[in-house]
């Protein structure tokens, strides 16, 4: 938890290391520059190739030692690097390396602080590292025992390097300093999809809804909706990355300026805009589930007549629509578009081995199994198949007990914060904006798990933030008490 006796890394004045830093950039412009003089003399050679990997190499190594000295940097990093190594462009596997190559390269360095900090030792942190051990564990018996080993040894990296950085902030200057660089990566990506909106060829950026198999046969059909992936792993990516662009947009809103009010007005009008392209449902409806509630918690019964003449004017547009536009938006709708087959089999599963599970994470490596009917399409990829249930998936991979120990971590330090009067750093906003959607889509998705894609990146900061918020009111207590029992003593 936040010390006293630890500095924060978080810079708000120029140091020598940025005057260094920006000495280092001129130099790195300068190299670009040559670059691109070398690429337009010889266009399509091999010095072209060899200049850039260069120039990306050197870019890549002062990013990760920037990070290392300016942590407000790190969450942009991943968040950058979670988003946009999922890219449809890259084969699977080159996907999953690159990704946990870059990561570990970005969270190294700042292990040996994570240590000397002695965070892994308090409350949550200890409790957390503690089902990751657990998830170490079911590696031994793992039905995808590489996938997990991975997939936990990134988590710990992850965790460790979002907790460090969380304990870091102690002010409101700090917190909107990290929300600040959260969204500058959010809107980067917003933008790529706007130009591959209007610029790419639809047969790269849009999808089917029907699961179609390579002789183009229709083998499911959901209605035939084409839906926006831009360059993207799939249209549901699109709808996490736009809910996590307006849910810290709207957090970051009170700190903002008018002008940047604006920027911020724009980039959600543009993220509404990019994710009903890509017609997921789930993350909107998440967002504006949890606005709804920060405004009944903020403005009470005002705002529960205020939301249920909402509710109610938007059930009478449904009804008085047309057939066509009314099929579009209830399509599917009784069986999840498609998840409940999936979430049957998984709960079967669940029962056949409900103390340990398959694996941390397998999730979809339990659908190789020959009484899964639906054996073809995104459900033949092992345990990169999604079963779309974040909660199912946990209990799959490491067992009920296990799954219900992370539910107690992770909503111990909100119900706390929410019980509580104090909050200095403002994080029922977080809670309310960010955290209670991320919840929500949990029930349709599993990409938020531990620090899985933009969502799992800002809910585990989120965690870390209310955990030590946590500790801190419990030192505090226990500090108090003892000045008293040493009052009373005297």
């Amino acid at each position: 938890m936040p010390t006293s006796g630890r500095k924060a890394v978080f810079s708000f004045a120029p140091t020598k290391d940025d005057r260094s830093s920006e000495l280092f950039r001129l130099v790195l412009a300068g190299m670009v520059g040559l670059a691109i003089a070398i690429a337009a003399l010889d266009p399509f050679g091999d010095v072209r190739l060899a200049v850039i990997g260069l120039i990306g190499a050197v870019f890549l190594i002062w990013s990760v030692v920037n990070t290392s000295r300016h942590h407000e940097w790190l969450i942009f990093a991943l968040v950058m690097i979670e988003v946009l190594a999922s890219t449809s462009i890259l084969p699977g596997n080159a996907s999953t390396i690159g990704r946990y190559g870059l990561e570990a390269l970005f969270c190294l360095p700042i292990m040996p602080s994570f240590v000397r900090s002695g965070i892994w030792r308090n409350g949550g942190f200890r409790l957390f590292f503690l089902y990751l051990a657990w998830g170490l564990i079911t590696v031994s018996y793992s039905i995808a025992p590489l996938y997990s080993l991975g997939r936990v040894l990134n988590t710990s990296l992850l965790v460790a390097a979002i907790s460090l950085c969380a304990s870091e902030i102690t002010t409101d200057e700090q917190l909107n300093l990290v929300l600040f660089r959260i969204l500058l990566g959010c809107a980067i990506i917003v933008g790529f999809l706007c130009v591959a909106v209007l610029i790419l060829p639809a047969s790269i950026t849009w999808q089917s809804d029907d699961l179609i198999n390579e002789s183009g046969r229709v083998m499911f059909s959901r209605g035939g909706v084409q839906r926006f992936q831009g360059l993207l792993g799939s249209p549901n990516q699109v709808g996490e990355v736009m809910m996590t662009t307006i849910a810290v947009a709207l957090i970051y809103w009170n700190a903002a300026s008018k002008r940047t009010k604006a920027v911020l007005a724009f980039i959600m009008a543009l993220a509404f805009g990019l994710n009903a392209l890509a017609d997921s449902r789930t993350p909107a409806a998440a967002i504006l589930a949890g606005a709804a509630t920060y405004a009944i918690y903020k403005y009470r019964f005002r705002a529960i007549v205020m939301c249920v003449g909402l509710v109610f004017l938007v059930s009478i547009g449904l009804f008085l629509t047309t057939a066509k536009l009314g099929g579009y938006v209830n399509r599917d709708v009784t069986s999840f578009t498609g998840r409940s087959d999936i979430w049957a089999f998984t709960v079967h599963q669940i029962e056949q081995s409900p103390l340990l599970g398959y694996g941390y994470e397998v999730e979809g490596a339990i659908l190789d199994n020959k009484d899964f009917p639906l054996w073809y399409g995104p459900w033949d990829m092992g345990p990169h198949s999604s079963l779309h249930e974040n909660y199912l998936a946990r209990a799959v991979g490491v067992g009920v007990p296990a799954a219900l120990f992370w539910f107690f971590i992770m909503l111990r330090p909100w119900v706390v914060l929410f019980r509580s009067e104090g909050d200095p750093l403002g994080l029922r906003r977080i809670g309310l904006f960010a955290v209670l959607p991320i919840f929500i889509l949990g029930f349709a998705e599993s990409s938020a798990a531990d620090c899985r894609y933009s969502v799992g990146l800002l809910m585990m900061l989120a965690w870390a933030l209310a955990e030590n918020q946590r500790l801190s009111v419990n030192q505090r207590k226990s500090a108090s008490q003892s000045i008293n029992l040493f009052a009373s003593a005297s």
